[in-house]
């Protein structure tokens, strides 16, 4: 039988970040009697999709439904029982777990649905699928039967990692790109109003992978697939443990990985102890941390459920700077629930603690999906039609308490445009630092210049967004109109250094090449 998975991606070049894909097709694979391939299509391409599956002639389908990519996948799940009726459909991902009954009872198309966690669940499905096994006693599925929609107890967890063979990249290969996803860990110890990862992973029950069974993942990574950039997933690097982060770096300074690699961390675990050591990791080939700033305010913290406090939030900035570790902040600006004054806190908070932000920082708001624990607040509190257990079709489509918020929102997107940056100054970082090693300890040119565009682009944004609060609480006819002038105008300036960058950074690996040929196999 031949088993397909169908993703629909916004760019093409995401596929590298679908570990989670991978994993699931080394599940398939294990399968006996089984042809398993990957086609990934951009969202726009539900037709080629279409006729790639009838051309390959799939008896099953599987689809990885986010909230993303929801209407799309729903859109092809119509089409293609219309043109191979007897098409076996299998959906999972977040949005499938949660609102399973209502996808079911809505899309009569749909044949079975893997709920939480699916390797285990997916090989037993395919089994008996292929004859083998009894569907009533396989947890973790909920399913069609005789026209009746049953749902099976759930599937506990694997607990130890470990034992999930290796995920398949294989369908990765085809790629230009050189940056992958590794997942060190599962579950997470935090309670965040925003994040659906407790959705699908059992609350409170993080679990890691051993040290060796991740370094033997990384081999792979660079040997197969030659890895530039790792992005380790987990929702919190190795569950936040200090012991555990610091016998991996042990095991990095054994190997000699050529990639750099970057991870989540939340600011309440940084403090002197695992910054230095953050600080180590750097000569193993960190890149840079995301770090979950979220706000500058008490209130939104409480809101989005962060453990951190301001304090904290603090503390950990400072402490990475003070040990030279690049970091990307995460911040959610708007929320249902802002109020003015609690931009006006986050814009000190920020230029206080010189964060490098743009407008489209600025512009960020909270994203919803069926598996937020915050879409239950917006429900009590009529700001959101969603029904329980419905999915949600628009990440965006809530209230604002106060409707000025919303109009605030809005023209700071608009702004975003009009600025039109179309690069990402976190990357000349990492690209920089990914060098380093080559330089001279004085030629530091290239980064001088990079820190300069970086607070330029942050200065022009912070005033920009400082003229829109004033607007929205004075408004002047005409005022928004030479905001947008402004913007234009910078957008120039910002083009013109962008252009001076690149090419001091192509002269600068052009130069090392001559003198060390593994220049070559990084850029």
């Amino acid at each position: 039988m031949k088993f397909a998975f169908v993703l629909f991606v916004n760019k093409t070049h995401d596929i590298t970040m679908y570990v989670n894909i991978a994993y699931l097709v080394t599940a398939a694979k294990k399968v006996e009697g089984f042809d398993v391939e990957v086609f990934y299509f951009l969202s726009d391409e539900v037709d080629i999709a279409l006729e790639t599956i009838k051309q390959y002639g799939a008896d099953i389908v599987g689809l990885s439904v986010t909230q993303k990519v929801l209407l799309v996948n729903m859109q092809f799940i119509k089409s293609i029982k219309l043109i191979v009726p007897d098409i076996i459909l299998i959906l999972g991902n977040i949005e499938s777990t949660c609102t399973w009954n209502y996808m079911m009872d809505n899309y009569s198309e749909i044949d079975y649905i893997v709920k939480g966690e699916g390797e285990h669940t997916l090989h037993d499905l395919l089994n008996f699928i292929a004859g083998r096994g009894l569907l009533e006693s396989l947890k973790g599925v909920a399913y069609r039967s005789n026209g009746i929609i049953n749902e099976n107890p759930n599937r506990w967890h694997e607990i130890d990692l470990d034992t999930l063979d290796f995920p398949d990249r294989s369908f990765m290969l085809d790629s230009r790109v050189r940056q992958h996803a590794l997942l060190c860990a599962r579950g997470c110890y935090g309670a965040c109003t925003f994040c659906c990862a407790n959705s699908i992973y059992e609350k409170n029950l993080p679990r890691q992978r051993s040290i060796s069974n991740i370094i033997a993942d990384m081999k792979t990574l660079q040997n197969t697939y030659h890895s530039l950039q790792v992005l380790i997933i987990d929702p919190i690097f190795l569950n936040g443990s200090y012991d555990s982060i610091l016998a991996l770096y042990n095991a990095l300074l054994q190997e000699k990985f050529t990639f750099t690699f970057n991870f989540n961390f939340c600011c309440e675990m940084i403090d002197e102890k695992m910054a230095i050591l953050f600080g180590k990791l750097r000569q193993v080939g960190l890149s840079h941390i995301f770090l979950g700033i979220e706000s500058g305010n008490e209130f939104d913290l409480r809101l989005y459920g962060k453990k951190a406090r301001l304090i904290d939030n603090e503390r950990a900035i400072q402490l990475l700077r003070e040990h030279n570790i690049i970091t990307n902040y995460g911040f959610i600006n708007f929320n249902p629930y802002t109020i003015i004054d609690r931009l006006q806190s986050n814009v000190d908070f920020i230029k206080k603690h010189k964060l490098f932000v743009t407008l489209s920082t600025l512009s960020s708001n909270l994203r919803i999906n069926a598996g937020v624990p915050i879409l239950n607040k917006l429900r009590h509190d009529g700001l959101i039609n969603i029904k329980k257990g419905s999915p949600v079709y628009n990440d965006e489509d809530y209230k604002y308490c106060d409707e000025r918020v919303g109009e605030l929102q809005k023209m700071t997107c608009l702004l975003s445009d009009e600025l039109a940056i179309k690069f990402n100054v976190m990357d000349y970082y990492i690209l920089y630092d990914r060098y380093r090693r080559f330089m001279n300890d004085n030629d530091t040119i290239i980064f001088d210049n990079i820190k300069q565009i970086d607070e330029f682009i942050s200065g022009i944004s912070i005033d920009l967004f400082q003229e829109l609060i004033d607007y929205t609480l004075y408004p002047n006819i005409g005022e928004f109109r030479v905001l947008l002038e402004k913007a234009r105008n910078h957008s120039m300036e910002i083009y013109a250094m962008n252009k001076k960058i690149r090419k001091s950074i192509l002269h600068m690996v052009k130069e090392l090449s001559k003198q060390d040929r593994y220049v070559h196999l990084i850029f």
